[in-house]
């Protein structure tokens, strides 16, 4: 980041298709790499930080061997809830961290990698897990960080699951350029954003 002149961060670090990780991999992918960014970030003088988390984040949780680095597992929970605990003790002005429950590319009503599908999600618990869109969730961020950037609000604000994500759009913008950056660094699970973000 040297050299750039910017105010606002992204956090977007995710391994992807978590399944597939160790239990290694994922913790250095979903919660070391993460933090240490947001470190570099605050040491950078960066005021205002938004991190993409999941709605199961709980540092709590423990390791199964029945659901391994699943999304939906107790390991995945733990990693995602040690990231969100490693950016709130940067002391940023503002943090704000997205949850959502499943994001879908395409198609709403799929499975959720062959293993979850909507109506399973629906008797599950609705209001966490309606699924968004990268979208959805991209545009909610950006809007979230309008509001930091303006000092609408300070400390750790949570959007948790996809309805308060999707109410969380609400709010106007009159600017299309952050949506779509954003937008693209989702769909093709890009890591991270830093901008210059002017109210």
């Amino acid at each position: 980041m040297e050299g750039r002149r910017c105010n606002a961060c992204f956090m977007l670090q995710g391994f992807g298709k978590s399944i597939d990780a160790t239990k290694e991999e994922l913790l250095r992918v979903d919660a070391e790499i993460p933090v240490a960014y947001a470190r570099a970030c605050k040491t950078a003088g960066i005021e205002h930080f938004s991190a993409l988390s999941a709605v199961t984040a709980d540092r709590k949780r423990e390791w199964s061997s029945a659901t391994g680095t699943g999304a939906h597992g107790g390991w995945y929970a733990h990693v995602k809830g040690k990231m969100e605990q490693g950016v709130k003790e940067q002391d940023f002005q503002s943090v704000f961290i997205s949850r959502p429950g499943v994001i879908y590319p395409g198609n709403p009503n799929a499975s959720l990698n062959g293993k979850m599908s909507r109506a399973e999600m629906d008797a599950t618990d609705s209001a966490h897990y309606e699924p968004v869109s990268p979208q959805d969730v991209a545009m909610s961020m950006v809007f979230a960080m309008k509001d930091q950037v303006r000092g609408r609000f300070k400390g750790v604000k949570v959007a948790h699951g996809g309805h308060s994500i999707k109410d969380s759009l609400a709010a106007p913008t009159t600017s299309s350029h952050p949506e779509v950056c954003l937008s693209v660094c989702l769909s093709v699970c890009l890591s991270n954003v830093f901008i210059r973000y002017v109210p």
